[in-house]
């Protein structure tokens, strides 16, 4: 499998570098075969981005929206997780987003990291 680890997208309130670190951390406990690449277009089969708080704002010309229309356009899942998720489904998938994750109101590193491996367990199959 090749996960897109899109750390671009995750917005202010998360450390970008952390987030993407915490995400393929907990992705390659799960799924020790995943290949991360950087492009959607670099044959991917997910794309996994993070937020700290994924609402309205986000759903507004962010990196979040350029990067769930890539992933659509390459008919490529977008999964997000989020510190909090106050968008709807109906929203969220007419931006590209696929599924959203919840890991709380302090997305940590380690909620990331589990937030991450509860994502590979469900997509990595």
């Amino acid at each position: 499998m090749r996960v897109v680890v899109a750390p671009e997208a995750t917005g202010p309130g998360l450390d970008v570098a952390r987030a993407a670190a915490a995400i393929r951390a907990g992705w390659s406990g799960v799924a020790p075969a995943t290949v991360f690449t950087e492009q959607v277009d670099d044959g991917a089969d997910l794309v996994v981005t993070a937020l700290a708080v994924l609402d309205w704002r986000a759903l507004r010309d962010s990196p979040l929206v350029a990067l769930a229309a890539a992933a659509a356009a390459a008919g490529v899942p977008c999964v997000v997780l989020a510190g909090e998720v106050l968008a709807g489904r109906r929203e969220l998938g007419a931006i590209g987003v696929d599924a959203t994750h919840e890991v709380g109101p302090d997305p940590s590193a380690a909620a990331l990291r589990t937030a991450a491996a509860r994502v590979a367990a469900r997509w990595a199959r």
